[in-house]
């Protein structure tokens, strides 16, 4: 006895009750830490975010065993620590400054002093909205900061190219927020 009906009428059934996410939908808010200050505002890279990646989160486990066949069991959560942001580029190339600006006052370029860890770090959200715009999924990227500037291919045969910049935010860890939905409980009947 099967406890899910299978088939393409389920299938499109479920779809059509609960509809599907769409990777085009996001917003990425960059809260400005305290030590920047920047003529950059958070709607603006906010609109020129033209790529993020939500990051995996995974558990580290462990083999043990006791008796028969060995059992992974975890022993801590392991955040990848990285995600990457690319932004289209403004004719200033304004995006890019403000990256570099943040990178140098994290280390100062000319005394090579790095900064205060709690005077450049701030919190990146990543929200997936709806159709409706409205967030459906909200992830917190906590503590984080521009671990690279990704470089820049230029070239004759870029005619017509738009200039990205790639970003990798190193982070703490992370936390997500889901709009309300009724979870799966136990089999369907």
């Amino acid at each position: 006895m099967a406890f899910l009906q299978s088939g393409i009428g389920s299938m499109m059934q479920s779809i059509i009750e609960s509809g599907v996410a769409y990777g085009n939908r996001y917003e990425v808010l960059i809260l400005p830490p305290p030590i920047l200050r920047s003529g950059v505002s958070p709607q603006s890279l906010s609109i020129r975010c033209s790529n993020a990646t939500i990051p995996n989160k995974t558990l580290g486990t462990q083999s043990n065993r006791l008796y028969g066949p060995a059992r992974n069991f975890p022993f801590e959560i392991s955040y990848a620590g990285e995600t990457n942001l690319s932004f289209l580029l403004s004719a200033d190339l304004r995006e890019r400054q403000f990256f570099d600006s943040w990178i140098d006052s994290i280390s100062d370029p000319s005394s090579y002093k790095v900064e205060f860890y709690d005077n450049y770090v701030t919190e990146v959200q990543i929200i997936t909205l709806g159709k409706d715009d409205s967030p459906s999924h909200i992830l917190y990227l906590e503590e984080a900061y521009p671990k690279a500037i990704g470089e820049i291919q230029l070239g004759f045969d870029k005619d017509g190219d738009i200039m990205q910049q790639e970003v990798t935010f190193a982070y703490r860890k992370f936390r997500s927020s889901y709009s309300t939905y009724a979870p799966l409980v136990g089999p369907v009947t």
